[in-house]
């Protein structure tokens, strides 16, 4: 029990340092990940304990997700919300019954996931197998739920968001000695990558 979620009130300031064991009596668990807000709920990644926790917006637990596949990132779209998993799938989960009913094998080591066009584009890392860490990024239709290419990009993608104009930007982070960290830019539609390092 590690993890630690903490609620920040805008209009008064106030923090309240562990909120879900306030309001659940137990803690989240060992490695919380990352936070997704969709609809009435929380959704709530914890990776070493290999758990998706779904709440209510005060913390308080409306269901818990148990996986076998270290769940990392989180995104959202159409009522579904997507989780990537360290085993190399991309798990959809039914918001109304709080449950996977899908999961779509992607690249090594899935991190962050955005949504652009109607599809996920998902960071394969590959961040277990130093120094081959991987070199691509899936594409997934969300519709059909099921991978429609993978794009080649700088080593070690992780970090990855749709921006206003629609364009995909990602981070690859190298090996972390002599192969830098790479902003790169992906167009949804023709899957161009342009390595925004080296243009300025």
């Amino acid at each position: 029990n590690n993890a630690v979620l903490t609620k920040y009130n805008l209009n008064d300031h106030t923090v309240v340092r562990d909120c879900f064991v306030q309001q659940n009596g137990f803690g989240l668990g060992d490695t919380a990940n990352d936070i997704c807000v969709y609809g009435s709920k929380m959704y709530i990644t914890v990776a070493t304990d290999n758990v998706i926790w779904v709440t209510d917006k005060e913390a308080r637990v409306i269901k818990k997700i148990e996986t076998a596949a270290q769940p990392r990132y989180l995104a959202s779209a159409g009522g579904k919300v997507y989780a990537t998993y360290y085993n190399g799938n991309v798990a959809c989960i039914d918001t109304t019954a709080c449950a996977v009913e899908a999961t779509v094998a992607v690249g090594r080591n899935p991190e962050q996931l955005c949504v652009a066009d109607n599809k996920l584009f998902v960071a394969n890392s590959g961040g277990l197998d130093y120094p081959n860490y991987d070199k691509t990024v899936s594409v997934i239709d969300i519709p059909s739920f099921t991978e429609v290419k993978k794009i080649e990009v700088a080593a070690n993608p992780a970090n990855i968001l749709t921006a206003d104009n629609g364009f995909v930007y990602l981070v690859s982070l190298g090996n972390y000695a002599d192969v830098p960290n790479t902003l790169q830019c992906i167009n949804p539609y023709t899957y161009e990558v342009t390595n925004l390092s080296e243009s300025n």
